[in-house]
């Protein structure tokens, strides 16, 4: 039997014998007392692997991000881990870390950025991420809400994440011999784009005056690198 058809077997069983794994599940799984096995699956299942979403068919780009995101992956030392790259076709501004050393970035994103070292930061801020063991971090987090459905996770602790997988990006980058102001001018211009756009941005994130400033100084000790602007453009 297949692990899904186990999974939803046993989410059966629950919706018809009480057992103390039922005050376990989500409170999504839960109405008035009744089970729904099949949608508290894909429930769980999206929580804990991610749904990234339609990917875009583009082989040549989706190789080029994919060598890219090496080139600065390679610089966290972490053998234990195989870093997957991947583009999701979707008008959303998104970069993110999951589950399983995956890295999504998005075709918006994409089509925002000015530089190769501008997608190298980004990508390098998402390997941070999964070093720091931040996607674990997250799952456990949201797994200790399950049985509430709260979402109560503090935002200084998101912060703290940002703050670190912002550092160790602009520090894997740099190492890559990419651009260190590269940080600076993309949080500039989203900033920008955002405000112009009336996007409210996460409640959890630094400010962008106080996140450019600590980018800053962090640059002026990795001062150098390229920009690789016009390869960029070729390759998007």
């Amino acid at each position: 039997m297949r692990p899904l058809a186990l999974f939803l077997g046993a989410l059966s069983a629950c919706a018809t014998t009480p057992t103390p794994v039922a005050a376990w599940l989500p409170a999504v799984c839960r109405d008035g007392g009744r089970f729904e096995p099949e949608h508290c699956a894909a429930v769980l299942l999206s929580d804990i692997w991610g749904d990234p979403g339609p990917l875009a068919q583009d082989e040549q780009l989706a190789a080029y991000v994919t060598q890219v995101g090496r080139r600065v992956a390679a610089q966290a030392r972490a053998p234990d881990h195989d870093f997957r790259f991947h583009i999701l076709e979707t008008d959303q501004l998104k970069a993110q870390a999951r589950l399983g050393d995956n890295i999504d970035v998005s075709t918006a994103m994409l089509a925002q950025l000015d530089s190769e070292a501008e997608l190298a930061f980004i990508l390098a801020h998402e390997v941070g991420h999964i070093v720091s063991g931040h996607t674990h971090l997250d799952y456990n987090d949201r797994s200790a809400n399950w049985s509430t459905g709260r979402e109560d996770i503090s935002p200084e602790r998101l912060g703290d994440r940002e703050r670190l997988a912002d550092e160790l990006g602009l520090l894997f980058a740099a190492k890559a011999s990419y651009a260190s102001d590269a940080a600076k001018a993309f949080f500039l211009r989203a900033d920008q784009a955002a405000q112009i756009a009336g996007t409210k941005r996460p409640a959890y994130y630094p400010p962008t005056p106080v996140r450019v400033a600590r980018l800053e100084r962090l640059a002026a000790e990795h001062a150098g690198g390229q920009a690789y602007a016009e390869r960029y453009r070729r390759a998007t």
